[in-house]
């Protein structure tokens, strides 16, 4: 509920599979019936399965591999990746997996750095001449090299764009960068290597730089440099027009279900968020990083990929974190329509991709990691856990009804219903957020992890909830 505040303004069919054998492997039940909340009641533990997850969430399709010491074991799709026509998903299947791109931008690049043909530490300005990085004050003092722009440090603003339609009018990229789409272009507003800062235009100027260098469109170059050496041969940076016969390709959903206007948006700058890929193909990548880190690999050296995955938060390429002393690798995708996932642990080389089709994609990924995460010990994310009181049925009558927020000038309602001894709030978009009691006038949604905190009169009956500790809830019914 709390992200449809901050906005305000079937049957599932499974696809075809694949899993090794081994002792230490979960087993197929398990991954698929491990799907966890993000909240746990400690004396009433509660698990999900990924079909019934899907029609909860409205999802059409979902595709994951599991990657065991740096190999996929277990490859699997669910649904329909076009949900119209009935098209079942397959570990094939081709998702939009957004800013994964950046990674396999970065090992690009990294590719013709180490052959000499550009130079991360140069001024990008000498590479570029199609167009300029604009000089002022913070460029004349420290050059933007393009070291700076794949660790996010170029001091560039960002834009979370939606992309276009294919129905729409696709910019040149000089136009995109420039500021003359409905979009805007770059700026440098701070000095560069000061801070982190993401920018999706920093990416953009990566591609620029490296179809300057090359006379060649940027899906060419990743093809030949990282794509097709790896195998990928149905990963493509290249623009993908709706043709009713390529059925490999999903298409994109909105959060009520409809698809989006022309099947899906494209990326101006592929770099930033335009590639298109599956689980089973992106694995490839993610497991030969993970080999060339460990000096076994063929695509990069060990030290080109040493810098990938050097700093505090973000290398090149690469989110980076570490938690309970182990390491990992990842990254994140999200445009219209897709989310995706990417992640591997530098020590043991296990880890997942994973890949939706719907803008409600979010919250079930996050059910499949917390579950992944348990049944293979590794501590990533964990629920909340928390003890329950006993409230009454006839208590928890008296808190149904309607209830109103006045929010950004809007007002926003939710409904409060009893259901078999269980609270639950549903929202204006009818998505149903079950609640546990944490003490008397307290309970707890089990979705999102919020509060709510509900005030009463002289009567004991409810006049409000204060959501989050932020929004409160007038009664009006």
């Amino acid at each position: 509920m709390y992200k449809n505040i901050l906005v305000v303004f079937c049957v599932i069919i499974l696809g075809s599979c694949k899993l090794s054998t081994g002792q230490d492997l979960p087993s197929e039940h398990t991954v698929e019936n491990r799907l966890t909340p993000a909240v746990q009641i400690k004396n009433d533990l509660q698990f999900y399965n990924i079909e019934e997850r899907l029609t909860h969430y409205g999802i059409p399709s979902f595709s994951m591999a599991l990657i065991k010491n740096g190999k996929v074991v277990f490859s699997k799709a669910y649904g329909n990746g076009r949900r119209e026509s009935g098209v079942k998903a397959s570990p094939r299947s081709i998702y939009q997996v957004g800013s994964i791109s950046k990674s396999i931008t970065a090992a690009t690049v990294m590719k013709m750095e180490e052959r000499g043909e550009i130079d991360l530490d140069v001024d990008v300005n000498n590479y570029l001449t199609s167009w300029a990085v604009p000089s002022n004050k913070f460029t004349a003092s420290i050059p933007i090299t393009l070291r700076h722009l794949l660790s996010h440090r170029a001091g560039i603003n960002n834009a979370n764009t939606k992309g276009f339609t294919n129905e729409e009018s696709l910019p040149s990229l000089v136009e995109y960068i420039s500021g003359k789409t409905k979009y805007p272009g770059i700026s440098v507003d701070t000095f560069a290597d000061i801070r982190y800062r993401y920018s999706n235009l920093g990416y953009a100027l990566v591609q620029l730089i490296l179809e300057d260098v090359t006379d060649l469109p940027f899906w060419e170059v990743a093809r030949n440099e990282v794509l097709d050496p790896l195998g990928m041969s149905h990963s493509s940076f290249e623009i993908y027009n709706p043709n009713d016969a390529d059925e490999e390709v999903v298409y994109a959903y909105q959060s009520d279900g409809d698809v989006y206007d022309g099947k899906w948006n494209n990326a101006a700058a592929v770099t930033s968020g335009g590639l298109y890929s599956s689980p089973e193909e992106l694995s490839k990548y993610v497991i030969e990083i993970w080999n060339c880190l460990n000096g076994n690999g063929k695509l990069l050296s060990q030290e080109s990929v040493r810098q990938m995955v050097s700093g505090k938060r973000y290398g090149l390429g690469f989110d980076l974190a570490e938690k309970n002393g182990l390491k990992s690798i990842s990254h994140t995708g999200r445009v219209p329509g897709f989310y995706a996932y990417m992640h591997i642990y530098e020590e043991s080389g296990d880890g997942y991709v994973m890949t939706v089709n719907s803008d409600n994609g979010g919250d079930f990924l996050r059910e499949v990691l917390r579950g992944l995460s348990d049944i293979n010990n590794w501590g990533l994310t964990d629920p909340l856990m928390i003890d329950t009181v006993v409230i009454d049925n006839e208590e928890l009558t008296l808190l149904q009804g309607k209830y109103e927020a006045n929010i950004g000038g809007q007002p926003y309602t939710a409904t409060l219903y009893n259901t078999g001894g269980r609270l639950v709030l549903e929202d204006m978009e009818g998505e149903k957020f079950p609640l546990a009691p944490i003490d008397e006038n307290k309970f707890m949604d089990m979705i999102d992890a919020e509060k709510l905190t509900f005030t009463k009169n002289e009567k004991g009956l409810p006049i409000s909830f204060m959501y989050n500790d932020e929004y409160e809830f007038v009664k009006k019914e």
